[in-house]
């Protein structure tokens, strides 16, 4: 243990393959798209170079293609737009349709060409939100939420994420966005507070990669394993509960905990906390938008079910002093949003004008 606030991380500490691993995106000439609907070809006249009955391919290509292919997805009815697919055009002759992603999935590589330098270590930065022990408006912990200064611009965490699944880069992503928050996050966690790392299910499902990945390089850090706390996200795709529950204990045998995220109304959050008995849930904020309107109690019952396994709860997305009240009432532990402070690069300590630590 070292007596510096949140520990010492060593400078030499790569978490984050060699980004000259990764294939560099290439300027494209245009797309080919395949539509299935005879209405979707019909709306491509006048737009594309080529344009013939499905399953031929159209070609956006030569001045202006990439406008012009927006403009024709202005045009589409929800039904084609989700049923396209396509590829770069330059792939055309080694591609069979049935092997393309789709459409959307390339606009969103064609807006990104960002995502690599976004990934590097230079550009990287974590943004710390806190989470307010509610009884008390005592700090004990933040999430690291991670941004990217790229040419000039900041990425937001949806921006980084959505780009790099899209480019299949959600791997480097995830290590360079816990490297960012160990390096420039955890200085500033004090001792008793811990810090929120944010994990796909996909990395929790195998025990051995999670702990090479990333509790043995934190323990060689001289990271203090008992301030971290992985925080699962998308848990509507868990993965088979036995390999889950292999790497949660692998993780809190050194001294990690783990919360789960975005728990909503449905049946299957009560399921997640019962199978998986987290030390953290955290509840999305649709339930207090919900609970607002209609007096429900779901927040009350999900945070009883919690408490019923040990688990501390976690009301997100408290924007007013309502939405606050609402957390209180039901008996919430701890509390996170905007009413209580916004992510921010230095750790925020003030509640409006009031220290929390007062």
């Amino acid at each position: 243990m070292n007596d510096r606030p949140g520990g010492q991380v060593r400078k030499d500490t790569d978490m984050v393959p060699r980004m000259d691993a990764m294939r560099r995106p290439r300027i494209s000439g245009g797309v080919a798209v395949w539509c299935p609907t005879l209405w979707g070809v019909s709306r491509a006249r006048g737009l594309a170079d080529r344009v013939a009955a499905p399953p031929a391919p159209l070609t956006f290509s030569g001045d202006c293609w990439f406008s012009r292919l927006c403009l024709w997805l202005e045009e589409l009815d929800a039904e084609s737009r989700s049923q396209t697919r396509g590829a770069l055009i330059e792939d055309l002759p080694q591609l069979d349709p049935m092997n393309t992603v789709s459409l959307e999935t390339l606009m969103i590589r064609l807006e990104t060409p960002w995502i690599r330098d976004a990934l590097s270590p230079a550009a990287m930065q974590s943004h710390l939100q806190p989470i307010v022990y509610l009884p008390t408006g005592r700090i004990v912990a933040f999430e690291a939420l991670a941004r990217s200064m790229v040419d000039g611009v900041m990425r937001s965490g949806f921006e980084l994420v959505r780009a790099s699944q899209t480019h299949g880069l959600e791997p480097w992503f995830e290590q360079a966005a816990a490297q960012a928050a160990l390096q420039q996050g955890l200085p500033q966690i004090l001792p008793g507070e811990s810090l929120f790392l944010n994990v796909t299910p996909t990395t929790l499902a195998d025990a051995d990669r999670f702990e090479h990945r990333f509790l043995r390089p934190m323990k060689k850090a001289g990271v203090d394993l008992t301030q971290i706390v992985f925080e699962m996200i998308e848990t509507s795709e868990l993965p088979p509960l036995s390999q889950l529950m292999a790497t949660v204990g692998r993780l809190r045998a050194y001294g990690a905990s783990l919360a789960v995220d975005d728990l909503g109304a449905g049946c299957n959050a009560y399921t997640c906390i019962l199978d998986i008995e987290p030390d953290v849930v955290k509840l999305d904020r649709s339930l207090l938008q919900l609970e607002e309107a209609s007096e429900c109690g779901l927040i009350q019952s999900l945070t009883a079910c919690a408490h019923s396994v040990g688990a501390m709860v976690v009301a997100e997305g408290i924007e007013c002093e309502e939405h606050l009240q609402i957390a209180v009432s039901a008996e919430v532990d701890m509390g996170q949003g905007w009413h209580i402070g916004r992510p921010a690069a230095k750790a925020d300590r003030t509640y409006g004008d009031r220290p929390f630590l007062s």
